[in-house]
């Protein structure tokens, strides 16, 4: 598998070499040069795999020719493994056909230890080697990314703080992915865009461009006191606490849904033990707690170690104390 970037100057590279680099270096965004394809049949018969097990399936033609099959699954076995419940990414059902599917069961209690628990290892791995329906997008009052869906203004706004401080952003910087492929890969259309961006504020695309976007996401600006009233009226119809940000989704969500026969799935990112402020401010009477592997949290010895500002000297020290060596 190989990596272009969506700006279309940069040469193309392999997984190892994306991995490290991060940005291309025509300012874009890697992505791959072909997406794969499953069947039908394929997908069917994945049913009931583990989590590891299913998360080697889709990724690994992304790592094809860059990681032997054993070495990525032991990765992905040791990665997933640290989640506090079993299945990693449970579903909770809200009401009959209604579900939330729990991204917060990792060691911060958050979404991103979907992806940053396995980016250590992955860097780790290379280190020592070398010696992604319709999706409904919910965001709070900094809500570019609804505007555009909305109305196709792309435009940067002031930023308000909010009880949902992951969706405080005035860019969506994996947007660019989706621009990308609505004008068929063309990096230097791209290109050409995020210059007009930088230099002006904003932008908006072709209709028919437009138009394809719409045809695979909806959206919702949902502002603070609906975040807390979202999150009072799920507590009261069964007793599940969500976090802000999964309120959000779950108001987007039902106010955006075009059929009650389709399964609805809300992405839980973040355990709401995480927010306690959010929770009051609904109305909520529970007192949260963190969960068991947690417990002790608040007790235990802080660590932090202070690196000189040299790459070599990070490299080394995720060398020395990564998830294969000594703790940090």
């Amino acid at each position: 598998m190989r990596y272009i970037s969506t700006r279309g100057q940069a040469p193309a590279l392999n997984f190892e070499d994306v991995l490290l680099a991060g940005l291309a270096t025509d300012g874009g965004l890697y992505v791959p040069e072909n997406l794969p394809r499953f069947t039908q049949e394929e997908i069917a018969s994945w049913a009931g795999l583990p989590y590891h097990e299913l998360a080697f399936r889709v990724m690994r033609p992304f790592v094809t020719g860059s990681i032997p099959d054993a070495d990525f699954k032991k990765i992905l076995e040791e990665t997933y493994g640290v989640f506090s419940h079993s299945a990693v990414a449970p579903l909770r059902q809200l009401n009959g056909n209604e579900w939330v599917l729990e991204l917060f069961h990792g060691p911060t209690l958050a979404f991103k230890d979907f992806a940053l628990q396995l980016l250590g290892r992955l860097l780790d791995y290379v280190l020592e080697k070398r010696g992604e329906r319709v999706v409904i997008v919910a965001t709070n009052r900094n809500d570019i990314l609804h505007r555009f869906m909305s109305g196709n203004q792309y435009v940067k706004e002031t930023l308000h703080a909010t009880l949902s401080p992951s969706m405080d952003i005035m860019v969506s910087s994996n947007f660019e992915r989706l621009l990308f492929d609505l004008h068929g890969r063309n990096g230097a259309a791209i290109a050409g865009l995020m210059d007009s961006f930088k230099q002006g504020g904003g932008f908006s695309v072709e209709q028919e461009r437009w138009t394809e976007a719409r045809k695979l996401f909806d959206s919702l600006a949902v502002d603070d006191a609906q975040t807390c009233e979202t999150i009072a009226e799920v507590y009261a119809q069964c007793g599940e606490v969500l976090d802000p940000h999964t309120a959000i989704g779950v108001k987007a969500a039902r106010e955006c849904r075009r059929s009650l026969d389709i399964p609805m799935v809300i992405l839980g990112t973040a355990h709401p033990v995480k927010f306690p402020d959010a929770v009051e401010k609904a109305g909520v009477g529970k007192a949260l707690e963190l969960p068991a592997h947690l417990s002790d949290l608040f007790e235990r010895n802080e660590r932090c170690t202070v690196l000189p500002n040299e790459l070599k000297a990070v490299q080394a020290f995720v060398s020395q104390h990564g998830n294969r060596g000594k703790p940090l």
